[in-house]
């Protein structure tokens, strides 16, 4: 039974391309992912769900969670003769219990974590909830500050748009149950820059065909733009029939200068806010390039 356990495990973290990584993996030859089901989460989950009290988290928290080990198993019966099974799970990265339960059931398994500047993870984090309409306060600091208040009540770990991103406690947990050799930690900067880079690095890691990969450059999970949270906000079924009358009074020049210079470009982060949130994710990406021997001058400033 323990063959059949995945023995790949992208743990996160949330919001640092996890799933456009595995877009890429799942489409190698020599590593198998289950079809429809990114997160089964089971190592983090094992037996039961926690409570989850946040608006739809019985809808997203769950969502495809997997409790049962004997499902959770099923997933990967079609593996055939690949010799990488891919579980990626961003949650087993901030779960206190994962690492060791995947130490039980997957010892001999190979661990990639990738980490972005935390300030832009919580901020992206913040505006995917808005994008799904679960986040009520449009004010990104406000949410912020919530979410420790949030966690205590039970609500999901998406919710947590503060302490999920401090990353060193996490790396010192998985460092205590897996051997260094077992481990690729990734930076984000490098796999946005050179997707090719990134993935050489890792074919070296798992042993795999470096020209596997799918030719492709996979876009999955794009920053929101001031369009899109605007047309998946609550008033937009107001607005859109008002904007299709005044669209075409418009002149087409100005109607592209605006869509291209403004509409349409990433929501981003107030420098005062940044500020705030660089302080407060400081000592702890001090400790990440004590651990890690990174250079995080550009995350801290």
């Amino acid at each position: 039974m323990q063959g059949q356990f995945p023995n790949l495990y992208l743990v996160g973290s949330a919001k640092a391309g996890t799933s456009a990584l595995h877009a890429v993996l799942s489409r190698h030859p020599s590593i198998f992912a289950p079809e429809g089901i990114k997160e089964p989460n089971f190592m983090a989950y094992e037996g039961s769900m926690p409570s989850l009290n946040g608006p739809e988290d019985h809808l997203h928290g769950a969502g495809h969670s997997i409790t049962d080990r004997d499902r959770y198993l099923e997933l990967y019966h079609p593996s055939g003769n690949k010799p990488w099974r891919l579980d990626a799970s961003p949650i087993y990265l901030i779960h206190p219990d994962a690492p060791a339960r995947i130490r039980r059931y997957a010892p001999a398994s190979r661990i990639m974590i990738i980490l972005r500047n935390p300030t832009d993870c919580a901020f992206s984090m913040y505006c995917m909830m808005r994008r799904m309409r679960r986040e009520p306060i449009s004010d990104f600091m406000k949410a912020f500050r919530e979410s420790s208040r949030r966690r205590q009540a039970g609500w999901e770990y998406a919710w947590d748009y503060a302490d999920r991103y401090h990353f060193a406690p996490m790396i010192r947990r998985y460092r205590a149950a897996f051997d260094p050799a077992q481990m690729l930690i990734l930076n984000y900067d490098d796999w946005k820059n050179d997707n090719k880079a990134t993935l050489g690095v890792i074919a070296d890691f798992l042993g795999i065909d470096p020209k596997g990969y799918p030719p492709a450059k996979i876009r999955i999970n794009t920053a929101p733009t001031r369009r899109s949270l605007l047309w998946s906000g609550t008033l937009s079924s107001k607005i859109r029939p008002l904007v299709s009358k005044v669209t075409p009074l418009i002149p087409l020049g100005v109607r592209k200068s605006f869509s291209q210079g403004y509409f349409d470009q990433p929501i981003r982060l107030g420098k005062k806010d940044r500020a705030i949130l660089n302080d407060y994710y400081r000592d702890d990406l001090s400790e990440v390039e004590e651990l890690l021997g990174w250079d995080l001058r550009k995350w801290k400033n």
